[in-house]
């Protein structure tokens, strides 16, 4: 009922009527949700927008192995696995947890970057995490097309190539959006 009420009364109101309840609405209702909640739901947002994930084909492991396969069959630069869950065991922490990485980059592309910003080397060389939650498999890395924008128009042709790149060596193992 109260919906009916709420729509009918919004429908008789004019654009401008609408915008300048919505202004005066804001501040209380701003007031009520706790900073906290508000920093989740930003932070759920700007991690979105950070980073792409896809679920994986394969398990954790044999993930690992593909990305490093498929990297150096493309032409990228000495990919490395870094099998965090094998060190966690190493160092004896109970319950490792199931997360590893693979870094590799395309030298040519990060010279051309480098000549723009030697800034942008922390960020190198790319790395994408390979992990496990709740029994599946997940592939995440850098928005790196994203990222470039951030940079200047050169930064963001070669990171946008880049981006492309990488997701013609993911192509194969990652889970595409109708399920296969």
């Amino acid at each position: 009922m109260m919906n009916s009420m709420m729509k009918g009364m919004m429908n008789s109101m004019s654009p401008d009527e609408k915008q300048g309840t919505m202004l005066k609405l804001m501040p209380e209702m701003m007031k009520r949700i706790k900073g906290s909640e508000i920093m989740e739901l930003i932070s759920g947002q700007i991690s979105e927008m950070m980073f792409v994930t896809h679920q994986s084909k394969f398990g954790f492991e044999k993930t690992l192995q593909e990305i490093k396969a498929g990297g150096e069959s493309f032409g990228w630069y000495r990919p490395d696995i870094m099998d965090r869950k094998e060190l966690e065991k190493n160092f004896d922490y109970a319950d490792s947890n199931p997360v590893g990485s693979v870094s590799m980059c395309i030298p040519r592309k990060a010279y051309e970057i480098l000549k723009v910003n030697k800034k942008l080397a922390a960020m190198m060389p790319m790395q994408i995490a390979v992990y496990e939650e709740n029994g599946k498999v997940y592939i995440s890395w850098m928005n790196i097309k994203m990222m470039g924008k951030m940079f200047g128009e050169k930064v963001s042709s070669i990171m946008g190539t880049a981006s492309d790149d990488l997701h013609t060596v993911l192509k194969d193992i990652i889970v595409n959006e109708e399920g296969e």
